[in-house]
This record gives structure tokens, C-alpha cells and sequence, in this order.
């Protein structure tokens, strides 16, 4: 797009406060080098990255960018094998802690161009650790960065207390100290020296360093410590020389890394200019828009990004019914902001960003946006601001085709009333033909009526309030713009004969399509409320909808669970029939009552298919239940009683056969729940899962007492859990009684395709009567 249109658009301003959301010099260079893009593919994408980065800071998490510094110039230094201060190492130590931070953030992430941008980035620990074990926090080399730094640093503070113990020696002793102008030892350049009085020069030999302004007194270097001031110079020197050489190592490493230093900085760069743009949409309260490339403008509640205060939004459309708007009504009513809103939310939509519009908004790719808004008036060319326009008009004509959108303001301005008339019904005719969307803002009347008679062009005007003689600034589609010169006139107190005068110069044309636009506003004000009145039913009806929803769910899940605790009580209630019955039969046989155990066995066995009967029917009660998330062949689901993730193949009736691992089991709907989950996650989750039922799934399953058809069907759902979550070898207890339930078991085992191979246990394992399976 023409950096003139942008300008007049002023989309710098956008941008400037866009700039204030970036928390380096890296993501405001990028927002100060954004333009609308011209291919729709790079702006879907580059909203993708606004969406990904505005629902991170949905959810509260705020990425951590502090510290991050542009460093590129100093890695390209030091790939040139110059050598980097500790300033400078530490600032690219902090990026690569910014690094560590940032991939870590983005690793609790399950947006796939975030994610994409984590993978590229590289803390390079070694990197780091390296220069953090080097310097203390102000940049200073410590001693263990070496070990021959170490070992210098050592000598010379040894060193350096022997000067100074043997200075203070001098400065005390009687035969010095009366030679001394003060008994104190300062320094001149880097060696220590003693004030010795300028007479007696002779009595302390040594080395003349300085002398002070009146001559009276010499500093000297005692011959004493020359060796030892000579031996700590030495050392500084060496200490130099190391500390250059560790520096020139480090920076030896940073060049080495350069292209993942780079890449990391400007990834990193590319992360804060994305939730720069996500904390912009938040600031203006902005939505993603929808564009694409056949189609049409649709946008509610657009709010100019610029204005502050309380900002009336407008409704705009273009493309659907008509692809010329034409926009009248009086000067300072709106018109011209209303033009530059609508060219600001294509624009902001091409360049990535959000818009301040309501959700939902739908807009079409432009491959140009050219505008003609404002004073253009060229002193320096002598040109009126009517030839201004002009000029800059026919190069939009030359260059505006049908995938281009223009922007008119005041078309026709400058010149004489009707001539100018028929110039902009000429421009607006000519785009028009070619299929050029086109909105434009005019004073003039004859445009409405070439509005009414063209097909595909369309009247709008800005609201005009004439009981507060004040614009509404709303945008109405469908009505043109009216002169309320009169009614202002009246309002203000200007005699009522001057206005009839001035009615009778109105041609009864005017006057009636006046009358028309009046009448029109009423039913659009009207239509307004009504619109207004059934979104809110609307709105209601779709609250109560989710509520009812939410009912229903919830009884159909307190329905499940009260069938199932049903069949756990009885269950439960079957088991301690059974040790009561085995009881009494024991207390019976005792008193030698044959007959008496027998009839009581008869009883039991009777009530106990009577309680079977029904848990089976609660059970087959259960199973018929629809589930209450929609099932299909392809979903992915979890098995409720394992919670493994399984896919559906067929769905027959109540039941479904599901693939889980390698394994197919048929299950009832009721029993699986609807599973969907992002790539990203799936796998983590599923480790989860089969750990989780590792450990929760016994390694035996009781089913003495049991029925061969109760028994096989318990067995069989406990082989597919246990085969899923991994377990080599489980046991089957069954009880030696008859045999029948042992024989059964087995003969069931040699069919069954996850079993590789069973036998009868051994002592310690219950003998006959337990069998252990080995799975395949």
C-alpha cells in the first residue's frame, strides 16, 4: 500500500501507540518497519500470531522478556575475533536467561506458531554458565574464573601486605619519622610513597616521585620496597594479561554461536512484537477480524483506534449489495472520521493486527487501499486545494482496480457547486464501472439521487440530532444526509417569517425529500430498537438454552451414577449375603442338620438369582442410556473404567468397537467419553495415564463364588486393562470347588488373543485353585 494513503490514514499513530505495548528495541523496530501486507495468506498468518500471543495473556501469563537486549552487534564482533568487555558478556548472558525463561513459558503452551517459535530458540547452557561463573554482578572478572588469576591475585595481595606492613614500619620508627613531613603513606602514579621533608632529602634514600607545589616536601619510594613495589607491578600486569585472555576465550565462544545468538535474539525480538500487538488488541478492546478474498465488508461496532473518550462505534458494510457508498450531511458531523475508520480497520487488519470492532467482523483483502482526505493544498506548487484533490484523484483513477478500495473525502470540493457535482457523479461513475469499492463523503445533493438510481451504489449519511443542533457521529446506511440549516436556524431564534421566506427559495422537490428523509430516520430509529429488543430475547433465549443444556446434562450424569451406585450396592449387598449364608451352613452342618443346609443353600441360591437378575437388567438399564456428548465413528475417546484413550471404528446400537493400542474392544457408549486434544499434549497425556493405571490395576481378580458367565465377563474386561497398561502376568482366582469354574476359565484363556500362555499356580500362589496368565 502507497505510503501516502498511510499517511493520511495516519496509520503512524496506530503504530505509535502500538509501540508503547513492546518491551525491547527489538519488537519496536519491527512495529516502526510494519506495513499492510499484500498477500492473504501472510495475513492470516500473521493474525494467527496476534490470536496465539492475545490468548496466552487471556489466560494471565505474561511473558517473561526482561533482560532481553538487541546484542547482534556485539556476537558479530566477536565473530570477527575481537574481544567483547564484561559489560557487554553480561548483557548477552541476560539474553540467554531471557531465553531459558521465555522456552520455558512457551513450553506450557499448546498454540502451534508459539510452539514453533520456542523450538528455535537455544539457551546454550554452556555458553551461559561460562560467562555467569566469570563475572561478579557490576562486570568484574572474579578470582576463580581461572586458576593462574586466581593464584596472581593471591600473590599480590601477600605482596601488597608486606609493602604495607613494611611502610608502616618505616613511618613509625624514630629514625625515619622525624625526616617525614606526616607520618603517612600515600601514592604516586602506581607505587606507594612516603612526605619526606625537602631538607632532609639525603637522609631517606630512595626514589623521587613527586614533589609538592611549595617544594617543601618530596614524595619518596624507600629503596627498602622498590623490589617489593616492582614485584606488585609485575603481578597487575599479569593480572591484566589473564583477565584479557579469559575475555578474549569467552568472546572466542560467543563468535562461535553466532547464527543461534542471532537467531535467539531476533526470535526473541519477534516474540515481543507479537504480544505487543496482543496487548494493543487488549487496550483498545479489539477483536480478530475475519478477511478473505471473496467477499464482502461486514463490521459492527467499528470504533476509530485513535479517538479517545467515548468513542461512538458504527456499523459499515460494502461488497454485499452494493460496492459504492456514498456518505452526505453538514460539515464537522463525523464524515470524515467515519471515512478513516473504515480505511484504518482494513488497513490494522492487513498489517496483523486486531481490530476495535465488535466479534465477527468480516472484511475483504485488498490488494490497495488509495485515499484522497484533507487539506492538500501545495503552496510551494500554487495549487488550489480543489486542483490538489484533483491531481492526487487521477492517479487513484489510473491506478484503482476491482481489488482495490478508495477512499473519497468531500469529492468535489473547492469549486463551483454544480460543476463540482457532476465531477464527483463522473469519478464515482467511472470507479463504479470498473468494480472499484469505493466510499466517498460530499456536501452535494444531486449525489444522492445518482445513488438512488444506480445500481450497486448506496446512500449513507452521519447522524444529526436537532434537538441538541449536535452530530451523533453514528453511521445510517440506507439514508442520505439532510440539510438542517432550517431547523438549527429556528432552535437558535432567527425569526419564523425569515425562515418561510427562506422555505419558498426551497424547490417543493427539496422540501418533500426532506419530509422523505425525516420519515425514513423515524422508521430506521424505530427499526433500530426493534433490532435492539430481539438481540436481547435473543441473547436470553440462548442463556436459557445453555442452561437447560447444562440441566440435562447434569440429571443424565446423576442418572448414570445413581444406576451404577445401584449395582455396586447390590453387588456389595450379594457378597455379605453369601458370607452370611456360608456361615449358617457351617453353623448347621455342626449340629449334623443335613436336610436343614440343604434347603438353606436352595433358598440362597434362589435369592441370589433373583439379585443377579436385577443388577443385570440395572446394568443393561445403564448400558441403553445414550451418552451425553455426541459419539461418531473416527472420535476420539477414553474409556471411562480404564481411562485409556481409545478410537472408535463402528458404532452398532448402544455399543461401540473402539481401537485401544492394538487392541479392539467392544464397550458401550455410555461408557466412553468424548476425548479431544491438541498433537502437542496427546502424548504427554497418554504417558500419564498409562503410568497412573500401572499402578492402580491389582496384579489378581477374584471370582470365586461366581457363575462361569459372570466370571468370564468380569475377566474379560480385566484382560483388556491390564494387557493396555502394560502388565506382563496377572492372576485369576477362581477356587477349587467342583472344578467347573477352574475348567471354564481355562478353556476361555486358549481363545483369547492377548493371552500368551497360562498354568495352574504353584505353592504360595494358591495352587489349583488360582491360574496365572502370562499376556502376550
Amino acid at each position: 500500500m502507497e505510503e501516502k494513503t498511510l499517511k493520511l490514514l495516519e496509520f503512524y499513530k496506530v503504530k505509535e501507540n502500538l509501540a508503547k505495548h513492546a518491551t525491547s528495541s527489538l519488537g519496536k523496530d519491527l512495529i516502526n518497519g510494519l506495513m499492510p501486507f499484500d498477500s492473504l495468506m501472510r495475513v492470516k498468518h500473521e493474525l494467527r500470531e496476534t490470536k496465539e500471543a492475545h490468548a496466552m495473556l487471556n489466560l494471565g501469563k505474561e511473558p517473561p522478556f526482561g533482560g532481553l537486549s538487541d546484542v547482534r552487534n556485539e556476537v558479530l564482533r566477536a565473530s570477527k575475533g575481537l574481544t567483547l568487555d564484561g559489560s557487554e558478556l553480561l548483557t548477552i548472558s541476560a539474553v540467554l536467561r531471557t531465553t531459558l525463561r521465555m522456552s520455558q513459558y512457551l513450553e506450557s503452551c499448546n498454540y502451534p506458531w508459539l510452539l514453533q517459535l520456542g523450538y528455535r530458540l537455544d539457551h546454550l547452557p554452556n555458553l551461559y554458565r561460562a560467562i555467569e561463573e566469570t563475572f561478579d554482578d557490576e562486570g568484574k572478572v572474579i578470582d576463580s574464573a581461572s586458576v593462574e588469576l586466581s593464584r596472581i591475585r593471591r600473590d599480590l595481595q601477600v605482596s601488597s601486605q608486606r609493602l604495607d606492613d613494611k611502610l608502616n614500619s618505616m613511618i613509625r620508627s624514630a629514625d625515619v619519622k622525624k625526616y617525614l613531613q606526616e607520618s603517612l603513606i600515600t601514592r604516586r602514579g602506581d607505587r606507594l610513597v612516603i612526605p619526606v621533608k625537602q631538607e632532609y632529602r639525603g637522609q631517606v634514600p630512595g626514589i623521587i616521585h613527586d614533589q609538592s607545589a611549595s617544594g617543601a616536601t618530596l614524595f619518596v619510594e624507600p629503596t627498602a620496597v622498590v623490589e617489593l613495589n616492582n614485584n606488585i607491578r609485575i603481578l597487575k600486569e599479569q593480572e591484566i594479561e589473564e583477565v584479557r585472555r579469559i575475555l578474549k576465550e569467552l568472546s572466542f565462544q560467543v563468535g562461535q554461536e553466532e547464527e543461534k545468538l542471532v537467531l535467539n535474539v531476533e526470535t526473541l525480538g519477534r516474540l515481543d512484537f507479537a504480544f505487543a500487538k496482543a496487548r494493543y488488541a487488549y487496550t483498545l478492546k479489539a477483536t480478530e477480524p475475519e478477511l478473505t478474498a471473496d467477499g464482502f465488508f461486514e463490521v459492527d461496532k467499528a470504533r476509530h483506534p485513535l479517538l479517545k473518550g467515548d468513542v461512538v462505534p458504527i456499523d459499515f458494510s460494502l461488497g454485499k449489495d452494493f460496492q459504492t457508498l456514498i456518505i452526505t450531511g453538514p460539515n464537522t458531523g463525523g464524515k470524515t472520521v467515519t471515512l478513516k475508520t473504515i480505511g484504518l480497520m482494513v488497513v490494522m487488519a492487513q498489517a496483523g493486527l486486531f481490530i476495535p470492532a465488535e466479534e465477527g467482523a468480516k472484511l475483504l483483502f485488498r490488494e490497495a487501499v488509495y485515499a484522497d482526505i484533507g487539506d492538500e493544498q501545495s503552496i510551494e506548487q500554487s495549487l488550489s486545494t480543489f486542483s490538489s484533490h484533483l491531481t492526487n484523484i487521477i492517479q487513484i483513477l489510473k491506478k484503482a482496480d476491482q481489488s482495490s478500495l478508495v477512499l473519497l473525502d468531500e469529492l468535489g470540493a473547492g469549486t463551483d457547486p454544480q460543476e463540482g457535482a457532476a465531477l464527483a457523479i463522473a469519478i464515482l461513475n467511472h470507479l463504479h464501472s470498473k468494480n472499484v469499492m469505493t466510499v466517498s463523503t460530499t456536501h452535494y445533493s444531486d449525489l444522492k439521487s445518482y445513488a438512488y438510481l444506480t445500481e450497486g451504489v448506496e446512500n449513507a449519511s452521519v447522524e444529526f440530532n436537532p434537538e441538541t443542533l449536535s452530530p451523533t457521529f453514528r453511521l445510517l446506511i440506507g439514508i442520505p444526509g439532510r440539510s438542517n440549516a432550517l431547523s438549527i436556524a429556528k432552535r437558535l431564534g432567527l425569526s419564523q417569517s425569515i425562515i418561510d421566506f427562506a422555505k419558498t427559495k426551497i424547490s417543493t422537490e427539496s422540501l418533500e425529500a426532506g419530509t422523505l428523509i425525516e420519515r425514513l430516520e423515524e422508521n430506521r430509529r424505530l427499526s433500530e430498537e426493534y433490532k435492539a429488543e430481539a438481540r436481547e430475547l435473543k441473547e436470553d433465549a440462548k442463556k436459557l438454552k445453555e442452561k437447560l443444556d447444562r440441566e440435562k446434562l447434569s440429571l443424565e450424569k446423576e442418572r448414570e451414577e445413581l444406576l451404577q451406585k445401584h449395582n455396586l450396592a447390590a453387588i456389595d449387598q450379594l457378597e455379605k449375603n453369601k458370607k452370611l449364608i456360608e456361615e449358617l451352613i457351617g453353623s448347621i452342618r455342626e449340629k449334623n442338620s443335613l436336610e436343614d443346609a440343604k434347603e438353606l443353600r436352595r433358598i440362597v441360591e434362589e435369592e441370589e438369582n433373583l439379585l443377579k437378575a436385577e443388577i443385570k437388567k440395572s446394568e443393561k438399564k445403564r448400558q441403553s442410556l445414550k451418552p451425553t456428548q455426541e459419539i461418531k465413528v473416527g472420535s476420539q475417546v477414553i474409556l471411562k473404567q480404564s481411562n485409556l484413550p481409545a478410537t472408535v471404528l463402528s458404532i452398532e446400537g448402544t455399543k461401540a468397537l473402539v481401537q485401544a493400542g492394538i487392541m479392539k474392544v467392544s464397550i458401550p457408549l455410555i461408557d466412553l467419553e468424548p476425548h479431544e486434544e491438541e498433537a502437542v499434549s496427546k502424548t504427554k497425556s497418554q504417558i500419564a495415564r498409562y503410568k497412573l493405571q500401572k499402578e492402580t490395576i491389582k496384579t489378581e481378580i477374584n471370582v470365586i463364588g461366581k457363575t462361569v458367565e459372570d466370571a468370564l465377563e468380569e475377566i474379560d474386561q480385566y484382560l483388556d486393562s491390564a494387557f493396555l497398561v502394560g502388565l506382563n502376568s496377572v492372576r485369576i482366582v477362581h477356587g477349587k470347588g467342583t472344578g467347573a469354574l477352574r475348567k471354564g476359565v481355562q478353556e476361555y484363556l486358549k481363545e483369547h488373543p492377548q493371552v500368551k500362555g497360562f498354568r495352574d499356580g504353584v505353592q504360595g500362589e494358591g495352587g489349583i485353585g488360582a491360574t496365572v496368565v502370562d499376556l502376550a
